[in-house]
């Protein structure tokens, strides 16, 4: 899934509207990827197979990317978070190690 938003069209679309889109989307590609990694791990039980990642690393790619997605919606919640008591000038949202101040 591609987390993506809208532009706001003559004014329709507040950045909180936006917001809480992103977030939205993000909650349903974590969604997804639990269903996915339930369904993976009945699979592998019914087959009597080890996760091969699991093995070597101590995690699955999907425990890697479940929790890369709450990560970033607990980012997304900071920056909302931050929008709503700084003024945007000073606003700074840090999506992994990318940082930008909004001005």
């Amino acid at each position: 899934m591609r987390l993506t938003t809208l532009p706001a069209v003559n004014g329709a679309g507040s950045p909180a509207t936006l917001q809480d889109a992103v977030r939205s989307k993000a909650i349903a590609v974590l969604n997804s990827l639990l269903a996915a990694k339930a369904d993976c791990d009945q699979q592998l039980a019914k087959l009597r197979r080890a996760d091969a990642m699991k093995q070597v690393t101590g995690k699955s790619s999907l425990d890697e990317a479940i929790a890369s997605t709450k990560r970033l919606i607990a980012e997304l919640d900071e920056a909302a978070a931050s929008a709503r008591t700084k003024p945007s000038c000073e606003v700074e949202v840090r999506i992994g190690s990318l940082l930008t101040a909004a001005r």
